[in-house]
């Protein structure tokens, strides 16, 4: 027996000893509603998956030991969980607990309750009756539970009603759910009834008209940041609770959209005079969308606060950025820049115009702390070219620190002055002949994404980092079976690989020079004494999981290739081909061969998709 459903017992009970004798030690899932039986469970579940119990726990104590391999758990809380909870009986593989709260809450008893859970990561409370005295038990823990340090994701609080117990409950948990992404407080009925009630009579019990402000200020901060910078600022007219709270709040988001009675300027002016009275110590992110035709945004004009304390700095949409309102110089030094951004570690611009490179420069001189690097779409001409092709420019950048880079669609030539030893994720998704500036970097990269002709395959396998773990490469011509060789076998931990070949030019600004049409046509395989290695390589043998091809037209060359990795490939879970063909006849016998083809690992699973799919 794998499940047992028991949801009435029709006998009378006349004693104390148990009416229901339970023998299954195969089973997964468990499901009693009934609060008045007896249960004798005589052996031990350890296969137990699932279980959803409502009975009294007083009468059944042996319950819990039999629970303690659990997953997924549904129980009432009773005091008497506290007492029979000990040190020896740890819910170790508990994920998703759902507690249904049946006396009046008290903080104490849930906190007491979480160091039994190490490694819970989903909390749903659920508040059953209010009326009734429970008396306190236990007492806050004197560290923080280990499921709150490291594993607790979501938490969901039902018939939340602001009581001071519950109020420190929740401020315990949100202070100390590091790893928290969504809490989720749904307001007691018989609050939300008053509520309702209060807004008909207009007069009448007007304290419970805000019960929303019983919540503790971090709970009001993360659901402040869900609205708009405006309506945040508007709370603070509501009562003296709320008066400052906006002003606390971790994370900025201002977006000229949601202003529409602003003009250009008056946003930002709006945006640079909210900024200085913001106090929080920290400012964790300041995102700032403007619209197209909004005037120039001039970064040194914001209050010298958001310099020292702002880690990630997030500009969309923005037509001229200017860093400072000094004129830019033909040749810049990278000496000190006037205003430094002393605690940036995220830069994210995109959809950005420069008004010159030098501008550029200067913003980047300005964050010497860069770790996060994501530019899309980034321009450098002045406002009167700013609808025509722009020159190529020499942007410089100096990140020593970097450990994140993510470039797609820019500019300007991008010249890195000093190494980044530290760079974990690159993904470059820029004009081909670049390509080559960027080689210099990947030394220590484990995650790269990249875009290059054929012939700079042999540049890219001298460069790589030996660490690298997850490699996509998008090949503008064809790649042989020599050259994807030699590239693995420089990269002998790689787990990951996704491939795929353009065999059609792009047309744009960056493809109209004649030079480059002929660099993107003409490349000679190197021999095979140059790439083809004499054993397999590394990653092939221990460590290649995931295999992924784009674009796949079924050549001859490609066939080799897609041959040889699943033949070698011993640690491949999955091989996904992406099928290209005008005909489906055609495409149907290209995934006929690509089925035939032997696998040397046995769990290895073949997908093959169109590649309109």
């Amino acid at each position: 027996m794998s499940r047992l459903s028991i949801t009435k017992e029709c006998a009378t009970y006349g004693s104390d000893e148990p009416r229901l004798e339970i023998s299954t030690p195969c089973l997964k899932y468990l499901k009693i509603f009934e609060c008045r039986g007896y249960y004798n469970f005589l052996e031990d579940m350890p296969k137990l998956v699932e279980a959803d119990v409502s009975v009294d726990m007083s009468k059944n104590e042996k319950l819990l030991r039999v629970l303690s391999s659990v997953e997924h758990l549904v129980i009432c809380l009773y005091p008497s969980i506290v007492l029979d909870l000990t040190d020896s009986l740890i819910f170790n593989r508990l994920l998703h607990l759902e507690l249904n709260v049946c006396n009046s809450f008290r903080s104490n008893l849930l906190l007491s309750l979480l160091k039994y859970f190490p490694n819970l990561q989903s909390l749903n409370l659920g508040h059953l009756n209010t009326e009734d005295q429970l008396y306190c038990l236990g007492s806050e823990p004197s560290s923080v539970p280990k499921c709150l340090s490291f594993h607790l994701e979501s938490i969901q609080w039902r018939g939340y009603a602001g009581t001071l117990d519950e109020r420190e409950a929740a401020a315990y948990i949100l202070k100390n759910a590091h790893r928290l992404k969504t809490s989720t407080i749904r307001l007691h009925t018989t609050c939300m009834d008053n509520e309702m009630s209060a807004v008909k009579l207009g007069t009448e019990d007007v304290t419970f008209s805000d019960m929303i402000s019983n919540l503790p200020d971090d709970l009001l901060i993360q659901i402040l940041s869900l609205v708009s910078i405006s309506e945040a600022m508007n709370t603070s007219l509501l009562s003296k609770r709320w008066e400052s709270l906006w002003k606390m709040m971790p994370v900025l988001k201002y977006v000229e959209k949601s202003c529409p009675t602003m003009t250009s300027q008056g946003f930002v002016e709006f945006c640079r005079r909210s900024l200085q009275l913001h106090e929080a110590p920290v400012l964790k992110a300041l995102t700032i969308k403007l619209q197209l035709q909004s005037v120039p945004l001039i970064l040194s004009s914001l209050p010298e606060t958001v310099f020292q304390k702002l880690v990630v700095l997030k500009l969309h949409m923005i037509r001229y950025l200017v860093f400072d309102d000094s004129p830019p110089r033909r040749y810049f030094s990278a000496g000190k820049p006037s205003v430094c951004f002393r605690s940036l570690k995220g830069l994210h611009l995109r959809s950005v115009s420069f008004c010159d490179e030098q501008y550029f420069c200067r913003l980047i001189s300005a964050c010497p702390l860069l770790e996060d690097v994501f530019f899309d779409t980034v321009r450098t001409c002045s406002p009167k070219t700013i609808f025509l092709p722009p020159p190529q420019k020499r942007l410089e950048i100096s990140t020593p620190c970097l450990k994140y880079l993510k470039i797609k669609n820019i500019t300007g030539r991008l010249i890195f002055t000093k190494d980044m030893p530290n760079l974990v994720e690159a993904t470059l998704e820029v004009d081909p002949s670049q390509t080559s500036d960027f080689l210099r970097i990947l030394t220590s990269v484990e995650f790269l994404s990249i875009h290059l002709y054929a012939n700079e395959v042999l540049l890219l396998a001298d460069k790589i980092s030996q660490r690298l773990l997850r490699l996509e490469l998008c090949i503008y011509g064809k790649i042989s079976r020599n050259l994807l060789l030699h590239l693995l076998k420089h990269s002998p931990k790689l787990r990951v690989f996704k491939l795929q070949e353009i065999h059609e030019l792009l047309m744009g600004p960056a493809w109209t020079d004649p030079c480059q049409l002929a660099y993107f046509k003409k490349f000679d395989d190197p021999p095979p004494s140059v790439c083809n290695p004499s054993s397999v390589p590394e990653c092939l043998s221990f460590h290649l999981q995931t295999f992924k091809w784009r674009c796949y037209r079924g050549t001859i060359e490609e066939k080799e290739v897609v041959r040889y990795i699943l033949q070698n490939a011993r640690c491949l879970k999955t091989a996904t081909i992406y099928v290209s063909s005008c005909r489906k006849k055609k495409e149907r016998l290209k995934i006929k061969e690509l089925k035939s083809m032997p696998k040397a690992s046995t769990s290895c699973l073949l997908v093959t998709r169109r590649r309109s799919s």
